[in-house]
């Protein structure tokens, strides 16, 4: 029976008891006349005891509002919490309870079923640990609420709490049997982690300390089942895709992975243990696959899935569990304000675009821009973050076009950047709030008045031999399949700009074949590996030696990801918390494919590359 549904065992228990009481004090039983209040208690009661939770709040509110001091009202007030409790609703419920147990005495009879009551919603809110601390005074007592306080508290901590949130309760309770029950508990957990040693040793200090606990013999069986053992492995979850659509790259960052574990554990005496499920490229499988890795009791952290979608899924999982995932390849932003252990190990698309914004400033000294991007959710991020970032920094965004998928021709785009390129180097200064609003024809009767002797100015006409340079820089966050539409009409419109581009433009092959416009791009990207640098050449050969294939990016990922966690790990961290202590700190990893840096009190890598086409080649710059 899970927490919930024994906290729900107890509850209905005791309301019915309590409302059959009442039922008996009213005389519903008896037959005698009642009064209006009475009966509107009474068949609020039945509503309750039959499970038409929509009828009984309705009732019992009503109950409420026209009789607020009646004998039967505390009663009332219970029912209608827990009424919220069935209808998945424990936020209505918990304000609720406080609002009434707020005029309530501790000595009132009622004061101790709102307590239950209270740690049941904290528990459906998955607030576990303050339903814990809300039954913590009614516990270790002989009475019937005592045991019930006992015996839920044990049970929560049991499934909901984790290793450390446990160590930090059993420190802040009272000496007293519950407190001693934690710590009993607290060693079991440590086992199931396979921390052996820790557990042995926490079980020596509590028989030392506690000789006449009624839970001796308990710790003394807790002790000889483990004082012998050797540690096990540092247990790692791995969410990845190994069928459906995703299945290419989440078998490449699988390799990556076992890899550098397979090297790991050649070299130090705390071996890792990689446990992987297949989300199937789904992400209902993600999160279900985080369920069954947080229920095991022995992972230390997770390995998050490879799409954003399903990452932001499993991350839910995890941070209710206390258990950190970070995500090797996951680029949406806005991911880790899921909670404190949810990680991005690969830069967002935020943080990229406003990194080129930074460097297209401040050391390519540009001051004009103009944006050419899809309209779906990578283009808008990337479109903002990078106008944000160039007018804090005192740039200019002169225009801003979008187009939607599949789309060819850019004609309408690039003659709107065209046009009001030419009519910023006539007229500097332009207010792109203004010309944002701006038709193709006004932005063409504006262009007449500044150029009446120019004959291109109709949207047909075919001479563009005036060239447009007054955008320093045009920021493109395209695809790499919209390179060969776009790159040859910008050169068509004779727009002389400097083109900057997002993570997509990282396509060696395709810019090859655009060479002739594309030269000397600057982009943003996610991954770069030198192959003549040492460590990442040794990668190189050892993975096509186990696996046959050359690395794809997604074996880089998998690779560094363990070797971060590696490093954390040989540090000494090894339960959750300890992981999660080490990340939230700040860590820099050299990779063989990125630098992984997580600045303090960041939980998104900050470390990007800017990189550079020319003369057929990919180059890191220095940003």
């Amino acid at each position: 029976m899970t927490v919930l549904l024994i906290l729900r065992y107890y509850a209905r228990k005791s309301s019915l008891c309590l409302s059959l009481s009442l039922g008996l004090a009213y005389g519903s039983i008896a037959g005698y006349a009642q009064e209006p209040s009475e009966i509107a208690f009474t068949l609020a009661m039945q509503s309750y005891q039959n499970k038409n939770w929509a009828e009984s709040r309705d009732k019992l509110s009503s109950y409420l509002a026209q009789y607020p001091d009646k004998p039967a009202t505390p009663a009332a007030q219970i029912l209608l919490t827990r009424t919220y409790l069935r209808l998945d609703n424990p936020r209505k419920a918990l304000q609720l309870i406080n609002q009434y147990s707020a005029g309530f005495s501790s000595q009132s009879p009622y004061a101790t079923e709102f307590v239950f009551t209270k740690a049941e919603a904290l528990d459906a809110m998955h607030r576990s640990l303050e339903a814990i601390q809300t039954l913590l005074p009614l516990a270790s007592g002989k009475t019937d609420a005592g045991l019930r306080a006992d015996s839920l508290i044990a049970r929560l901590a049991e499934v909901r709490l984790s290793t450390a949130q446990l160590k930090e309760l059993t420190r802040s309770v009272p000496s007293s049997p519950i407190k001693e029950k934690l710590q009993i508990l607290y060693a079991t957990k440590l086992a199931a982690q396979q921390r052996y040693t820790r557990a042995s040793r926490a079980m020596d200090v509590f028989l030392r300390e506690n000789p006449r606990s009624i839970y001796y013999k308990n710790a003394q069986q807790v002790l000889r089942r483990n004082q012998n053992k050797e540690d096990g492995p540092v247990r790692i979850g791995l969410i990845t895709s190994l069928s459906g659509t995703n299945a290419e790259a989440g078998l490449a960052l699988k390799s990556g992975i076992e890899l550098a574990v397979r090297e790991y554990n050649t070299t130090h005496s705390t071996p890792l243990e990689i446990v992987t499920y297949d989300d199937r490229s789904d992400v209902l499988q993600s999160v279900l696959a985080a369920q069954a890795l947080c229920r095991e009791g022995s992972i230390s952290v997770i390995i998050g899935p490879l799409e954003s979608d399903a990452m932001s899924a499993a991350s839910v999982v995890c941070e209710n569990a206390q258990i950190p995932i970070i995500s090797p390849t996951a680029s949406q932003t806005g991911i880790t304000g899921i909670g404190r252990f949810v990680y991005q190990a690969n830069i967002d698309i935020e943080s990229r675009a406003a990194a080129l914004a930074e460097y297209a400033i401040k050391k390519a000294g540009h001051r004009t821009f103009a944006i050419l991007s899809p309209n779906d959710v990578y283009g808008a991020t990337s479109t903002k973050a990078f106008a944000d970032r160039i007018t804090q920094l005192g740039g200019r965004i002169i225009a801003s076009e979008s187009y939607f998928d599949n789309t060819q021709d850019f004609k309408s785009q690039l003659l709107r950047l065209r046009k009001l390129g030419q009519i910023e180097e006539a007229r500097p200064g332009l207010d792109y709030r203004i010309t944002a609003n701006l038709n193709f024809r006004q932005i063409d009767s504006l262009y007449k008045m500044i150029f009446p002797e120019d004959t291109t100015t109709t949207e047909s006409s075919s001479d563009y031999n005036m060239p447009s340079r007054g955008i320093d820089a045009l920021f493109m966050p395209i695809y790499d399949d919209e390179i060969k539409y776009i790159a040859p009409q910008i050169a068509y419109y004779n727009i002389q700009t400097k083109w900057l581009g997002g993570d997509h433009w990282n396509a060696l092959d395709e810019l090859r074949r655009q060479n002739k416009y594309v030269n000397g791009c600057i982009f943003v990207g996610e991954f770069y590996s030198n192959p003549d640098a040492g460590p990442t050449k040794q990668f190189i050969k050892n993975y096509t030696a186990v696996t046959k294939k050359r690395p794809t990016p997604e074996a880089f990922y998998g690779y560094d990801i363990v070797g971060v966690l590696g490093m954390i790990i040989e540090r000494g961290a090894q339960l959750p918390d300890e992981v999660q202590n080490e990340l939230q700190n700040g860590i820099t990893y050299e990779g063989v494919h990125n630098q992984i840096r997580f600045d303090k009190g960041r939980r998104v890598n900050t470390s990007v590359h800017l990189l550079q086409f020319k003369d057929n080649a990919i180059h890191k710059i220095e940003p």
